[in-house]
């Protein structure tokens, strides 16, 4: 099972949460990813996804009791990342910890990480000099291809339910290939993923579900009081909406070519399937 279901906690709200700081392989492989590491070694704390709100971020990052300046952006901003269609860009959020009592402090930090970020990596940076306001970055790739299926499917889920649904879902991708004995058994696992409709999905992964005991090994202890609630508090619309949100089909092609060690001229995948009626 995927271990970020063992690393979750709710907030205030009751929302899921990731309970520290942990950027993925595929985000520190992403040139924004890369950025960031670079803003760790000029000793400024950098992550990527952290909490769903400035203040929840601002605590993660800070809560094992770190103090310095800090960056990060949080799950909403991630979403502005994530679109299909259109720049690509999110704002950052930046501070300093404990938190200083002159704004210069927070102006030299905004400065340098903009002078870092843009000039010697790459990251185009919006900023007026207001501090507050947040600044803008913006990236010219597609950003997606550097997260896992899972975080592009969860990135596009509110309703806890759907968000394990999905997990499991996820599982049946296998992002390392290991379950798929060649190219066009993994090319025919991604198009039943991407090119089913909903309710072919719903009944394979129901099945799927209960034939793996998924209730009693993916889903914390507690949360429903059996399987059959669990199954009744699914919206599988969310669920469809959620796989396709983020997962065009330039996308699957260029992560089934870095999986497959191909070019994406070689990838034999067409996205057919009609998410939504007209």
């Amino acid at each position: 099972m995927i271990t970020e279901v063992d690393q979750l906690k709710r907030n205030k709200r009751g929302r899921l949460m990731t309970a520290v700081p942990n950027d993925t392989e595929e985000f520190l492989s992403s040139p924004l990813g890369k950025a960031f590491a670079r803003l760790n070694k000029e000793g400024i704390r950098a992550h990527g996804k952290c909490g769903e709100t400035q203040s929840e971020a601002a605590y993660l990052i800070t809560a094992d009791g770190y103090e310095g300046p800090w960056l990060c952006f949080t799950s909403q901003d991630q979403v502005d990342l994530l679109q299909t269609v259109g720049k690509k860009g999110t704002f950052i959020c930046c501070g300093t910890e404990p938190s200083p009592e002159d704004d210069a402090t927070n102006l030299q930090l905004y400065n340098r990480v903009i002078k870092i970020l843009e000039e010697e990596e790459g990251i185009t940076c919006t900023w007026d000099g207001d501090l507050n306001k947040r600044i803008y970055i913006e990236v010219n790739y597609n950003h997606n291809v550097y997260l896992s299926f899972f975080d592009l499917f969860t990135a596009a889920c509110f309703d806890d339910a759907n968000y394990y649904m999905l997990s499991c879902i996820y599982e049946s991708i296998d992002e390392n290939l290991e379950w798929f004995d060649s190219d066009e058994e993994c090319l025919k696992g991604f198009n039943f993923i991407f090119n089913s409709s909903k309710e072919e999905l719903k009944k394979d992964f129901i099945d799927d579900f209960k034939c793996n005991d998924f209730f009693n090994l993916g889903i914390p202890e507690g949360e429903y009081s059996s399987e059959e609630e669990f199954l009744e508090e699914l919206d599988w619309d969310g669920i469809f909406e959620a796989i396709h949100e983020y997962c065009d089909e330039e996308t699957i092609k260029e992560k089934l070519a870095k999986y497959l060690k191909k070019n994406i001229q070689e990838i034999d995948f067409k996205k057919t399937v009609k998410v939504k009626e007209d």
